[in-house]
């Protein structure tokens, strides 16, 4: 039982790091798109 629960909280560790690195890439990504967009954009 202690060694489930181990692994348990092993794998919320890994969830959670992992969730964090998505997390952070949906926000480069949509810093690269703010950046396109605004180099798309004609200005007078």
């Amino acid at each position: 039982m202690m060694k489930n629960l181990s692994d348990s909280a092993e794998d919320t560790r890994l969830y959670k790091e992992n969730m964090a690195m998505m997390s952070q890439n949906l926000t480069d990504l949509n810093a690269v798109y703010g950046n396109m967009l605004k180099a798309m954009t004609i200005t007078k």
